[in-house]
């Protein structure tokens, strides 16, 4: 039945596809390699989470290294645009899916522009990057990543796929988009030159900074622990993130954490620092949104966090983490960059509520003493 269903999918989409699509862009095969030294303007879309984006801005970085003068416009997802719409290397930054007057907003300023290619990097939905691309730059070459499939629709939509080798092997999405820049621009650049970058709201830090005042707490006094999670099986639950704290506390009596929550987890938080009962742990404050977050996690010592943005937020400013992992979730394709950090898995295709807290608090040990070994002074508790 599941057979069946996905071929008349498929012939939908190929109706689709060669109906309407082909005869309205017309995109002519674009091969060989694109001068990015002689690029003005190009056009990225890249509709993902907040993780995802994190990962992107080493992209960004790529970019300007390559041509310091090139003007760079993204297209993301609401969630993806209050990442980077402060980021100082991007000319805008839009949502596509914020309603229709954004959209129509996105869709005037875009079209004046004149692009020297359109990137779509998303890794779902690649019909809506296309449809994107050739709405809002029909003349411009509209190039991405080739994923292997049965068809070849996909080359109606785009001017080039490029074969990274996803298909083959779990690659790093760091080292994807590398590899993608590389073959497009046909150049070698070096893996240790990669660096994401997160550019804060005016205040946040400030704010995050005048919390920690309050709790007579400095950058680097303190670990975060992340209990939140989009996803559900990446959830660890109140009573294991509870034990976890009366483990490190037993252990680190003088430690210092800060619990950083989504709204919609905010009461699990407060269960699990009342079952604690220390003065130690503290809760983020409920007005805190991503920004402030973000500058908690920069100033932290370490992170201890299920496989999610927080992860990568606190790769981008050098913060080593324990992250709690299951392998459907995580492995090679997650790893944060240039970073120190310990994955803890699951034994099974399961939630990571099922990871015990003593696995986790082993795991903190062994990096939190390498840590004080190679920094004793800046961590001596």
């Amino acid at each position: 039945m599941r057979h069946a269903l996905k071929k008349i999918e498929h012939a939908n989409k190929a109706f689709w596809y060669n109906l309407l699509f082909k005869p309205l862009f017309r995109n002519k095969p674009f091969s060989g390699t694109l001068d990015i030294s002689r690029c003005e303007r190009l056009l990225l879309i890249r509709r993902d989470n907040f993780g995802d984006m994190v990962i992107t801005s080493s992209f960004f970085t790529m970019l300007k290294d390559l041509n310091p003068d090139v003007k760079l416009d993204l297209i993301a997802s609401v969630k993806g645009k209050s990442v980077a719409e402060f980021d100082e290397r991007l000319e805008s930054v839009f949502a596509y899916n914020a309603g229709l007057k954004e959209f129509l907003r996105m869709f005037f300023a875009l079209r004046k522009r004149r692009y020297d290619a359109v990137l779509c990097l998303s890794f779902n939905g690649m019909t809506l990057d296309g449809l994107l691309g050739n709405l809002l730059a029909p003349d411009a070459p509209k190039i991405t990543t080739y994923i292997r499939k049965k068809h070849d629709l996909y080359k109606i939509l785009f001017n080039a796929q490029i074969d990274i080798g996803k298909d083959d092997a779990a690659i790093p999405v760091w080292r994807q988009l590398r590899l993608f820049g590389e073959k497009l621009f046909g150049v070698s650049y070096p893996e240790s030159r990669l660096r994401q970058r997160l550019f804060l709201k005016a205040g946040a830090e400030e704010n995050a900074l005048a919390y920690l005042g309050e709790r007579g707490l400095a950058p680097k006094d303190y670990i975060t622990l992340n209990i939140s999670a989009r996803m559900d099986f990446r959830k660890w639950g109140a009573e294991n993130n509870a034990n976890l704290l009366k483990l490190l506390l037993g252990k680190y009596p003088s430690l210092q954490v800060v619990v950083s929550a989504l709204p919609e987890d905010r009461k699990t938080a407060e269960a699990m620092l009342s079952a604690v009962g220390s003065p130690n742990v503290h809760l983020q404050p409920a007005r805190f949104g991503l920004h402030e977050t973000m500058a908690l996690v920069k100033h932290a010592a370490l992170l201890i966090s299920p496989d999610t943005a927080n992860v990568h937020i606190a790769a981008t400013f050098g913060v080593p983490c324990v992250i709690l992992c299951t392998p459907i979730s995580s492995g090679t394709e997650w790893i944060p960059l240039n970073v120190e950090h310990v994955n803890v898995f699951t034994k099974n295709v399961a939630p990571i509520s099922e990871i015990p807290p003593r696995e986790v608090f082993e795991a903190f040990e062994t990096l939190w003493e390498k840590l004080r070994a190679s920094q004793p002074a800046a961590l001596a508790k």
